[in-house]
């Protein structure tokens, strides 16, 4: 049995789980994905989900006590670790005394603000990197002297989104929060249209529904948003790793703004993306 730990309060974490699960084949049966992330039960509900008390997630200390329970409670044999490779606070050194086979699921970090986080060598046995890394990151896997593969995830497919929901004369803005942010990338949309003298229709797809913008607007409450990529004439997104990784097939349409992240770098995700473009 597989812990999949996607600690986070977001999508993104969730999001890749389904993929990585997708990819590498993994029986929902033999995984249970750990998060605190609330949008679990409204558009996760496919994956097998361990949900996170609320209560737990400012008491590290009995947050431990909870957590080797549920590894005794579900037999786990295995913990892969999303992301962050001590947990997002550095907490998984409370597993090393249980009999476990570890996993670490390797995106960008900003490293020298997590760095400080590594307070024990997790005993890692195997590494899927699954994009270029900060180089201060990749020294810190080298160090670790673990095989290493390089997968690119490959996210479930619906057959059900055959409908056209939308069509070319539709702009998707495709974010999950903060509204700021939802916001910015409407009004980048609507800078796009004035300046080449289009009318398209924005279609906002977000939990978000409601902005204080002056831009007129669709909403939509739809996930996963990727089947629709396809329909739309243009995709505006953040530069979070699902979003740039689902929208690499519709390039010449996808527009898109970094923002800043504690540990996710977004800007030097689109540094690379740009030089994967050009070879």
């Amino acid at each position: 049995m597989i812990l999949y730990y996607a600690v986070g309060g977001g999508m993104g974490h969730l999001a890749r789980a389904s993929a990585v699960l997708n990819t590498l084949q993994i029986p929902k049966e033999a995984v249970k994905v750990l998060t605190a992330s609330p949008f679990a039960s409204l558009y996760f509900q496919d994956l097998p989900i361990l949900a996170l008390p609320a209560h737990l997630s400012n008491n590290p200390e009995f947050y431990e006590i909870w957590l080797k329970q549920q590894c005794r409670k579900y037999n786990f044999t295995e913990v892969w670790v999303d992301s962050f490779p001590c947990g997002i606070l550095g907490e998984l050194g409370c597993l090393l005394d249980l009999p476990l086979k570890w996993t670490y699921l390797a995106r960008i970090l900003h490293w020298g603000n997590y760095q400080g986080l590594v307070k024990f060598s997790p005993p890692f046995q195997r590494i899927i990197q699954l994009e270029p890394l900060e180089l201060l990151h990749q020294e810190f896997i080298n160090t670790l002297q673990v095989p290493t593969e390089n997968i690119i995830l490959k996210y479930p497919e619906f057959q059900s989104y055959i409908e056209n929901v939308f069509s070319k004369k539709d702009w998707l803005i495709v974010h999950s929060e903060p509204q700021t942010e939802v916001e910015e990338l409407l009004a980048y949309a609507q800078d796009q249209a004035d300046l080449e003298n289009l009318k398209p229709q924005l279609c906002l797809i977000s939990p978000i529904k409601k902005t204080g913008l002056d831009i007129h607007f669709k909403h939509f409450d739809l996930y996963p948003s990727y089947p629709y990529f396809e329909q739309a004439g243009r995709i505006f997104t953040a530069c979070g790793f699902n979003s740039m990784t689902q929208t690499l097939p519709f390039r010449e349409k996808h527009h898109y703004l970094p923002f800043l992240r504690r540990f996710d770098n977004q800007f030097l995700r689109v540094t690379q993306h740009k030089k994967s473009k050009e070879i």
